[in-house]
């Protein structure tokens, strides 16, 4: 019947569709609905020339996967109330949420260098976006990475060794231009360095 049927659609971009991280989430749904007996099809990108937002109204709930702005968020509460969003860092926002413990993680990377011997500890990560409607980013926010980093140099009174590197993309060219760009000046960089994603790592160790 049409109400058991679930909707994702997702904010990404077509070079993120096959990143390792959202195929996780991608396939994480798919097993999900299976085992409640749910039907389960994928909508549309908010970066699709033209989403068919009829559909939106006709399923059973909504599952979007990333970040949405409040603007998007009071339009899919008023056609459909059953909202949860996957890989969303802010709880709390009127909707069910699905969301990594990222804050926790940081912390724990950070105690096993502090354990290493590592106090001269940078961060390379990116803003978050939040995307509207059409799918155009409203307005971007702090990375709970990132201000898990700061909270934890700030709480074993570490003094930053480098201005921590925040991005505007996440991928790994964005990595590796701001750091040949560092490089190329004879900045030098901290004895370790943590990247906020698998992407930022990859161009790191280029």
């Amino acid at each position: 019947p049409p109400r058991s049927t679930l909707f994702p659609y997702t904010t990404l971009f077509r070079s993120e569709i096959d990143d390792p991280y959202f195929l996780g989430i991608r396939n994480g749904l798919n097993q999900g609905a299976a085992l409640k007996q749910r039907k389960l099809e994928f909508l549309f990108s908010l970066h699709d020339v033209k989403p068919n937002w009829a559909l939106v109204k006709q399923c059973g709930a909504i599952i979007v996967i990333g970040c949405i702005d409040d603007q998007l968020r009071d339009y899919l509460l008023q056609v459909n109330p059953h909202l949860i969003v996957v890989d969303e860092q802010r709880p709390g926002q009127g909707y069910d949420t699905v969301y990594n413990d990222f804050n926790d993680q940081i912390g724990h990377i950070l105690d096993y260098l502090c354990q290493q011997g590592y106090q001269e500890i940078g961060f390379v990560g990116a803003r978050m976006p939040l995307y509207n409607r059409t799918g155009v980013i409203s307005q971007y926010i702090d990375d709970v990475r990132y201000t898990g980093y700061l909270a934890w140099m700030t709480q074993h009174n570490l003094t930053l060794p480098h201005a921590p590197i925040i991005l505007n993309d996440w991928d790994t060219q964005a990595t590796i231009e701001a750091l040949d760009k560092m490089l190329a000046h004879g900045e030098q960089l901290p004895r370790a360095l943590v990247a906020a994603s698998d992407p930022i790592a990859l161009g790191i160790y280029h």
